[in-house]
């Protein structure tokens, strides 16, 4: 099986480092794609856009505050489109707005984590996508193409 990438939609440069330079302190060597925002991050995932990529298995890390397409914006676009509908995502944002946690989980997200720090939540967001790798099976992985 291909090693899980991930596709991280954020928008801040700083948390952007933090979490790859956490997947690097963890020992975590899945491919990280930036989409800046959720215009590029469809792209990316569409196959559309010009230089970056990101290929099956991959889980979504969301932020919901973003310029141009916000999280709960790119979250309807990506369950209405029958080709990544069913892409994996977990919200990883500063909000703690109860109508932001519904409105996610309405888009059925795998999971929503406030990012207070990303430093106070770093071991715990990589050790999640490491036990979900070992773990879980996505659909539209290699060698599932019934899903």
């Amino acid at each position: 099986m291909s090693p899980l990438q991930i596709l991280l939609v954020e928008d801040n440069e700083i948390d952007t480092m933090a979490f790859e330079r956490g997947m690097k302190k963890h020992g975590l060597k899945n491919n990280v794609v930036i989409g800046g925002n959720g215009v590029e991050a469809l792209e990316i995932l569409m196959g559309t856009h010009p230089e970056k990529t990101i290929d099956h298995p991959y889980l979504i890390f969301l932020d919901l505050n973003m310029p141009m397409m916000g999280g709960l914006e790119f979250l309807e676009r990506v369950r209405n489109d029958d080709t990544i509908g069913l892409s994996t995502v977990f919200v990883l944002t500063t909000s703690e707005y109860r109508s932001d946690v519904l409105a996610a989980y309405k888009q059925h997200v795998a999971g929503y984590i406030v990012k207070k720090s990303l430093a106070d939540s770093e071991f715990k967001v990589h050790d999640l996508i490491q036990r979900y790798e070992e773990l879980v099976l996505l659909p539209g992985a290699p060698g599932n193409s019934s899903l």
